[in-house]
């Protein structure tokens, strides 16, 4: 058989060679059967892996510049419609209900965020992001045109799902692009426009509201969106024609594969969650207002199959093969705390500004234009800071001490905002708000948020508006002013007793509102604390974990026998400069025949070499490692140099009695034995620790892991050169090695 030949240098390439080869014979058994081809990315993942490589200086140029035109426009529209769809709600004489169609909004955002992604992958960034575009511009045009607040809540829906799915969309192509480091930045760069958006948010809803009606402050945006978005409809266009161009092969996915791909975005999943969380949370905004609501079986019966559809929910991720969150993710700590953190800061947001605008019109005699201005003003901090951390990120590369620090910024702006509460005297001052983060977790706070923020207003303001205008026997006035404060309260001037009793109820409300967001924010702080604070690189994926991640990797194989690698992170191993000390280490020797389990059990066959050079190395501990190896292979005389990832020690899982050096070659063998071949390994790098299990599936998992990580951190130019290494080649023996064919 001809020599095979070097591993390719695309990484990718080596990976699937790696996971998926069965064909290195070390013993004198049978050859296995030749390797399943190695799989192949979704069809959207490969377009935009051709597409990125196209993205010169002036392309990259373009595609951010269109993008800050698009952020401009969604941003502007993300500021001033709450304005309007208040306006809209008092319209229907529904005002209580702002935050029942927010629930509906984030409920369905957090459930779709997973199937967005992975529809992405399958079907391309282009495709997704101009359908997000289509349901953006649908859903504004129903709420503008709608006649009840059903309508209203229904275009809400279909504008909210355009907008998490080409939000999420721009997210993933930034991912696609950028280094961890800059990732920070260019991810808030669309938000750079609120630094000019906050100013003239105020002027834009005045002109609005004053020569039209808050329909046309809705529906405009059904032309604005689409033309801002072309230019960067028409890039991502081109980038993807070409891409098609070049690999024909990254077509759509079939017929066929339309079936596996629903059940994969695990629709019953998003269905049980949707449903489960709207029934859980909508009834705590529709209960209270002029009488209670908790006796009735309309609220009561919700919230109940809300719980118990929820219970299903959890069940059916447990044994669906295809969950929304990825099981493995579950038993990573930092998981939940970050999830944690961002339902908490989202939910303290959404809870805090719900009812802002209101409030400030009632209680603060605010115009339109400035209280949409103090409303909005959390853009203006939240674009200003982000790009001021962003690029500290780049400088300093880590995360968790902004984290920190913004929490505690919040907490602060609660305290002030409770302290001063209500009242004339201060309208113009203390009204701000530093949060922001992201998706699913985002979505899911929003929704909690929400419903806590209407629960308050709708169990509590009505019956303070009864307490402090009952002196003044207008049986009429408190359903008015409770449907539709904007159009009422500003018919009693400030100062008269009628209006200082209407900015009494609502200054109980907003201090009930900062004290809940006050309560917010102590756990959120307290969580912030337990995540890691990974140094960030240069790299698009996460580089190899803290030390810490790898002793708590260590504690959870010793207790759960699961897989390693959730905890253990990052797809690189080793710095960009190439092996520190005490790398290079030097093994030699014949390969000799192994436990036999390697291709058998496991599917990843390894070659072994007496483990008696070790003897050199007493500190080296055990472990998984990577590097080179030299082999020749009979009848040639030359020498084949491959990555390689290997294993040193006892392999607890099988309680080995002796150590041993146990290497897995990254190369897609056919039909070799190498058994007494000739090899010299050179070790370079140190991957992780070995790790009991308590399973075989998990076992393997994590080797697939290693192969991945091993191929990655090779590919590296100063890496990649220790290949050419002369002692790789420095064979001073000959052994008979047998080829079968």
């Amino acid at each position: 058989m001809a020599q095979s030949e070097p591993p390719a240098v695309n990484a990718d390439l080596a990976i699937d060679q790696a996971v998926g080869s069965e064909n290195i014979v070390v013993d004198d058994k049978d050859p296995i059967p030749s390797a399943e081809p190695p799989k192949h990315l979704l069809p959207g993942v490969a377009r935009v892996e051709v597409a990125a490589a196209q993205l010169d200086k002036p392309k990259q140029w373009t595609l951010f510049t269109s993008i800050l035109l698009f952020g401009f426009a969604y941003g502007m529209d993300a500021l001033i419609r709450t304005t309007f769809v208040t306006y809209a709600t008092v319209d229907f004489g529904n005002h209580s209900l702002i935050t029942t169609v927010s629930i509906v909004q984030a409920v369905i955002a957090a459930a779709i965020q997973p199937s967005v992604a992975k529809l992405s992958d399958a079907f391309g960034r282009f495709e997704m992001f101009t359908f997000g575009v289509f349901l953006y511009t649908l859903g504004t045009i129903v709420e503008a045109v709608t006649i009840n607040v059903a309508g209203l809540a229904a275009g809400a829906v279909i504008a909210q799902l355009g907008f998490n799915i080409f939000i999420l969309s721009l997210d993933i192509i930034i991912a696609d692009i950028t280094s961890l480091k800059t990732r920070l930045f260019f991810t808030y760069l669309p938000n750079l426009p609120g630094l000019v958006n906050t100013w003239i948010s105020g002027n834009v809803t005045s002109a609005v509201l004053t020569n039209t009606t808050w329909r046309w402050g809705v529906g405009m945006f059904a032309i604005i969106i689409p033309v801002c978005a072309f230019p960067l409809l028409v890039l991502m266009f081109l980038l993807e024609r070409k891409s098609r161009k070049t690999n024909p092969g990254h077509r759509y996915p079939s017929l066929q594969s339309f079936g596996k791909l629903a059940w994969e975005m695990d629709w019953i999943g998003i269905m049980l969650l949707t449903s489960g969380l709207a029934l859980l949370l909508t009834p705590l905004t529709l209960a209270g207002g002029s009488s209670s609501k908790w006796d009735n079986a309309s609220i009561l019966t919700p919230v109940v199959l809300g719980f118990l559809t929820l219970v299903c929910f959890i069940f059916w991720e447990r044994k669906t093969p295809y969950p929304l969150l990825p099981n493995y993710l579950l038993t990573d700590q930092l998981v939940w705390w970050c999830i944690l953190v961002t339902i908490l800061s989202s939910a303290v947001y959404v809870c805090h500004v719900s009812y802002l605008f209101t409030l400030l019109i009632v209680s603060y005699d605010f115009a339109i234009g400035p209280a949409t201005r103090i409303a909005s003003v959390s853009g203006f901090t939240n674009a200003l800071s982000s790009l001021a951390v962003s690029l500290l990120v780049i400088k300093v590369r880590h995360l968790k001490g902004f984290i920190i620090a913004g929490i505690g910024l919040a907490l602060i702006s609660f305290g002030l905002t409770y302290h001063y509460r209500g009242g004339t005297a201060a309208q113009h001052q203390h009204m701000g708000v530093l949060i922001a983060l992201l998706f699913t977790s985002t979505n899911m706070g929003a929704a909690i948020g929400s419903c806590i923020s209407g629960a308050i207003w709708t169990q509590t303001l009505y019956e303070e508006l009864s307490q402090s205008l009952a002196p003044f026997g207008n049986s009429t006035l408190v359903p008015l002013i409770y449907a539709s404060p904007l159009t009422v309260v500003p018919e009693y001037p400030v100062g008269t007793p009628i209006r200082e009793a209407i900015i009494e109820s609502y200054r109980e409300i907003q201090r009930v509102l900062a004290i809940t967001c006050l309560a917010i924010s102590v756990p959120m702080l307290a969580f912030s604390l337990f995540l890691r604070d990974p140094r960030l690189s240069d790299l698009q994926t996460q580089p190899e974990a803290e030390e810490k991640a790898a002793e708590d990797g260590n504690r959870r194989q010793q207790s759960s026998g699961t897989s390693a690698w959730p905890l253990w992170g990052g797809e690189i191993a080793g710095p960009d400069s190439g092996p520190e000390p005490p790398f290079p280490i030097k093994l030699s020797g014949p390969v000799i025949k192994g436990f036999g389990r390697g291709s058998r059990e496991l599917g990843i066959p390894t070659a072994n070499i007496p483990p008696q050079g070790l003897a050199n190395y007493p500190d080296l501990k055990s472990g998984v490692y990577f590097g080179f190896v030299g082999l020749r292979l009979a009848p040639h005389t030359s020498t084949s140099v491959y990555p390689a990832v290997l294993s040193i020690g006892y392999n607890p899982y099988y309680k080995n009695e002796t150590r041993s050096v146990e290497i897995h070659i990254l190369h897609h063998f056919v039909h070799y034995n190498f058994y007494s071949s000739p090899l010299n390994l050179l070790i370079l790098g140190f991957i992780r620790p070995e790790y009991d299990y308590e399973s075989v599936e998990a076992l393997v998992a994590d080797i697939k892991t290693d192969c991945q990580v091993a191929a990655r951190s090779l590919q590296r130019p100063n890496w990649d050169k220790w290949r050419g290494d002369e002692w790789l080649s420095a064979f001073d023996w000959a052994l008979v090695v047998t080829t079968r064919r």
